[in-house]
């Protein structure tokens, strides 16, 4: 059993990194829409296992795909890269410890509102408020 854990977390990891590799390559051929204007920080709050969160999302430009990190106090828990298409950021992220989540956000004034999943069958809506030092 311990060695079927092994093999399917190996597993894991390694699409994990293929699929964010995949999307580094291939996020900037995509056409996006006015990425600048997302670049900054957001406080997105939200709640999980109904226990609420509040985290800091930092959104950088990579070419026009998106690299995001979620941030808890001073400590990255999840890093991801994204793009964005129609008027909408979806993007994959890893956690610290190797879980994986995808994000998707439609993109509002001053903010972002969606939801994100760790693969399981729930979904969990998030709002992100871009801090005003960055508008």
């Amino acid at each position: 059993m311990t060695m079927d854990l092994t093999i399917r977390w190996t597993l894991l990891r390694r699409t994990a990194f293929w699929l964010l590799l995949f999307t580094w390559i291939w996020a900037p051929l995509v056409h996006a829409e006015d990425p600048p204007s997302l670049a900054g920080e957001y406080v997105c709050k939200g709640e999980s296992e109904g226990k609420p969160y509040t985290f800091v999302l930092a959104i950088q430009l990579h070419g026009e795909s998106l690299h995001l990190q979620w941030i808890d106090g001073s400590e990255v828990v999840y890093k991801g890269l994204g793009i964005v298409q129609d008027g909408y950021l979806a993007a994959l992220s890893m956690s610290q410890k190797g879980g994986l989540a995808t994000v998707i956000y439609k993109i509002v004034p001053n903010g972002l509102e969606g939801s994100w999943t760790n693969g399981g069958p729930e979904r969990f809506p998030e709002v992100c408020q871009k801090r005003r030092g960055n508008l």
